[in-house]
Formats: C-alpha cells, structure tokens, sequence
C-alpha cells in the first residue's frame, strides 16, 4: 500500500513538473515573440523618424515616415503616436487633421513633447475650444519634466504679451539646448521672423534670411515660405 501510494506521488510530481516546464518553454517563446516586435517596432520607429527629419543622410520622405510610424505603432511603439500626430499637425500630411492629430498626442500618455504639442493646439484653438490658460499649464509642465523644448511654449506665450526680448531669449534657449527638430527649426524660423520685423531686436533682413535658412535646412515648411516672400519683396 505504501508502495502505491509513493508511486502514485511520483507520477503526480512529475506531471506538475512536466506542466511547469511546459509553462516555462511557452513563457520563454512569448517574451523572446515579444522582444522581436520590439526591436522590429524599434526599426519602422527609427526609419521614420530618419525620412521625417533628414538623418543620416536619409532624403525626407513624409509617405515613408507616414508608413513606417503606423507599422511602429501596430507593434506597440506607443511613441510612433507622437510622429503621427506632427505629421497632421505640423506638415498636413497626409491631410491637416487637427482633431486626430490631437488623439494621438494624447494617445502618448505623460510624453512630454506630446503634452507640448497639445498646448499648441489649445493656444491656437486647433482641434480643440482655444484654451491658453490650458496651453500655458501645459508648456509649463513640459519644461518641469526638464525638456527645453517646453520654452517654444512659454516663448508664445512672451510673443503674445509682446515681451519679445523673452520670447527671443526662449527661443534661443531652444536652438542652443534642444533635441527635438521640429521644435529646434520651429524656434530658428520665429527667430528670424522677430529680426525680419524689428521684434525686440534691431530689423535686420539678413539674419532673418540666415535663420529662415537654417530652419529650412531642418524641413521647416514655415520657413520656406518666409525665404521666398524676402526674395520677393
């Protein structure tokens, strides 16, 4: 009897072991499947960002980084969200859609540069009810989080209340001290915007067509245009 009953344990012990290893090979399986879409995510999230803004030598192609940052987004780069949303936004590609630019932001949770383009949003009544006391809180929170970009923001702000020497000091700051091109060629753009009109500074066409072109060299669309209205006129 007691025989049996130490055969019958065995058999139960190696059961649950076998189950155990069983559970540990599929749990092995879906991490390593999951790292894959991870640095498969990674990939399509790098390639756009890289046809987005010009890097590496990369020509500028707004359909491929279109492409690449819902392939990102569908593995779960929650970050490819962002990209989506200043595609819309910032170069109306594939359309200018300002509510759904503003659910992808929103989509990228505490991202700061996400939280920064909202306040944009709200500060220019895009998408949204126009709300500055919203969009300042916002600008404020991204440079507490410790991102300079968050200054172009408080630089808006000074521009509105024609504090021009501030908002050229933030805007600077940006240049200097910024990572985030669309912010970085957005600040070079209204710089030369302030010495195009004498805003704080003495008028002087020659450094605005210099940071025209500095921010067109970064895709800027804005400045673009600002280049060929000085030639123009």
């Amino acid at each position: 009897m007691k025989k049996k009953l130490i055969m019958a344990l065995l058999v139960v012990f190696l059961a649950a072991g076998s189950m155990t290893s069983h559970c540990a090979a599929k749990e092995v399986e879906a991490a390593a499947e999951k790292a894959k879409e991870e640095a498969e995510a990674n990939v399509y999230y790098e390639t756009g960002r890289a046809a987005l803004y010009g890097l590496n030598g990369t020509e500028r192609n707004l359909e491929s980084a279109h492409q690449n940052f819902e392939k990102a987004k569908e593995l779960g780069k929650v970050e490819a969200n962002l990209y989506l949303g200043y595609l819309l936004h910032d170069y109306n590609y594939p359309k200018q859609d300002y509510a759904a630019a503003r659910a992808y932001y929103e989509a990228c949770g505490d991202n700061p540069y996400a939280k920064l383009s909202l306040g944009f949003l709200y500060w220019d009544g895009h998408g949204v009810e126009k709300d500055k006391e919203k969009a300042k809180e916002l600008f404020q929170s991204v440079v507490d989080q410790g991102r300079v970009e968050g200054y172009s923001g408080l630089a808006s702000v000074a521009y509105d209340e024609k504090d021009y020497a501030a908002a050229l000091e933030y805007y600077n700051k940006v240049v200097a001290e910024g990572t985030e091109q669309i912010y970085t060629a957005g600040a070079m753009n209204t710089i030369g915007w302030l010495y195009r009109n004498g805003y704080g500074v003495e008028q002087d066409y020659g450094k605005a067509l210099e940071w025209y072109e500095k921010a067109a060299e970064l895709g800027h669309f804005g400045a673009m245009n600002n280049i060929g209205v000085l030639y123009y006129y």
